[in-house]
């Protein structure tokens, strides 16, 4: 393993990580730190397949703390093809600007595994756009996730915040800011399928639902 001082990392032995554990891959997982951030530890791991996960803690294969969350993702293919647009520039002293006094947005980690070969590469702020239109990309499934989660406690705890949540992600989803709905697809068919919720929740909810690309019955209103 070489360990680069400035914050970029090569390693040449494959490492198990939680989203495939033991055996050999193409994946690209990134990661996020902030501590302002809503959720501020979390990482998205996406295999060539379009298969992948999402977890929160233990970053990035830490097996002495066990992940608070995790969930199992599919990712569509267009998706796919621009987060392994990644492989290319996740290399040492590729990622992170070397600009000064760079506001902090947050520390973002690559990593790619091909096979028996991991590289990283960590960053606050990088000059090269695809880098960052990738880091964008992931950051655009993780809302997606995190918002999941919120309508999930809404739907139990707080309907009236259900409808106000259920505007935000809608119009984010509207103006491109969200991306692979479809994997909180289930909280949302359980709020359209509840008739206990308002209707205006329902008919977003079954919006939302239309926009990733799933039907739903015509009773739903």
């Amino acid at each position: 393993m070489k360990v680069w001082l400035a914050g970029l990392v090569l390693l040449t032995h494959f490492v198990p990580s939680p989203a495939n554990p033991g055996g050999p891959r193409q994946e690209i997982s990134f990661h996020f730190e902030s501590a302002f951030a809503p959720v501020p530890d979390y990482t998205i791991a996406v295999n060539a397949d379009g298969t992948g996960k999402y977890w929160t803690g233990a970053y990035p294969a830490d097996e002495s703390a066990a992940p608070k969350r995790v969930a199992a993702l599919t990712i569509t293919a267009p998706t796919v093809a621009k987060i392994f647009a990644a492989k290319e520039f996740i290399v040492p002293d590729k990622c992170e600007t070397h600009l000064k006094n760079i506001a902090k947005t947050g520390k973002k980690t690559f990593t790619y595994h091909d096979n028996d070969q991991v590289t990283m590469c960590v960053f606050n702020y990088s000059d090269d756009e695809k880098i960052n239109a990738v880091a964008t990309a992931f950051q655009e499934i993780a809302f997606a996730l995190q918002e999941g989660d919120k309508l999930k406690h809404d739907h139990r705890f707080d309907h009236l915040g259900l409808d106000a949540d259920l505007d935000a992600l809608l119009a984010a989803a509207k103006d491109g800011n969200v991306i692979e709905l479809q994997n909180i697809a289930p909280v949302l068919q359980s709020i359209v399928d509840d008739d206990e919720i308002m209707s205006p929740s329902r008919r977003k909810a079954k919006s939302l639902l239309e926009l990733a690309g799933i039907q739903t019955p015509a009773s739903a209103r």
